[in-house]
């Protein structure tokens, strides 16, 4: 007791705005909805504060002007349930006050932010769980020290199984002048060898095919049959069937 009484009040979180709401009997097992309160059960608005000591928690309702209390809610560990959530919306709870002198009774509490709610929720349960580590520490802490080191006579044997590794030399295959890309794209097909035009040796002008408009007034038609001629036989033979 005398601990718990010596003990530093150090505090945890302070929001600068929450809304108070007077609520009635628990509506269902399940929970309450703030969806429930409405204004008529609007009773007062000020500053929440959020402080630690020793190994309990307390919320306190406080006037932002003069500081005045309005209510307070221990909050232990372990015990009846000080702080629950609202079933329809994460920004309300409900507080269990206590005068100090065994009475209690609950209130609703609201925030206008999410960050202020999730704040609030958080701090608290953020205290509880540095409790238990600090709990937990020693028992680590106090654990004998094992020595894992070898003896001078103690050996320690690995079984490995290793693959066989190829010692003899073997040479490499002939590798293409384009490298991989033969492997890649297949065998690279033979250029088809284009058709020779007549050579222009006789001094007359390269053959060119009729434009789509059609040859000009005077000049010779040639057929495909005769353009192949040229192709086959040579230029001198193609003009002898053009001319025939």
């Amino acid at each position: 007791m005398m601990a718990q009484a010596e003990a530093i009040e150090h505090t945890l979180t302070v929001l600068q705005e929450c809304f108070v709401y007077k609520i009635g009997p628990r509506p269902a097992a399940a929970g309450y909805k703030c969806s429930d309160w409405g204004e008529q059960d609007f009773i007062w608005t000020g500053r929440v504060s959020v402080l630690a000591r020793g190994d309990q928690a307390f919320v306190k309702l406080e006037d932002p002007n003069t500081g005045e209390l309005f209510a307070m809610t221990p909050v232990h560990e372990s015990g009846a349930n000080a702080i629950e959530r609202c079933l329809d919306s994460s920004r309300y709870f409900v507080l269990r006050i206590e005068d100090g002198q065994g009475h209690h009774a609950y209130i609703g509490l609201g925030f206008e932010a999410r960050a202020d709610a999730y704040d609030f929720i958080a701090s608290i349960s953020d205290h509880f769980k540095r409790l238990k580590t600090e709990r937990e520490a020693p028992q680590f802490s106090q654990r004998p020290a094992v020595d894992y080191s070898l003896r001078g006579d103690q050996k320690i044997q690995l079984n490995l199984k290793l693959k066989a590794v190829c010692t003899h030399w073997v040479p490499a295959a002939k590798s293409s002048p384009l490298g991989d890309l033969g492997s890649l794209f297949g065998a690279l097909p033979a250029s088809k060898p284009q058709a020779s035009m007549p050579n222009n040796d006789w001094g007359f002008s390269e053959f060119k095919s009729a434009s789509p408009a059609g040859p000009a007034a005077g000049t010779p038609s040639i057929s495909l049959r005769q353009h192949r001629s040229f192709c086959r036989g040579g230029f001198r033979a193609g003009l002898r069937e053009t001319f025939s």
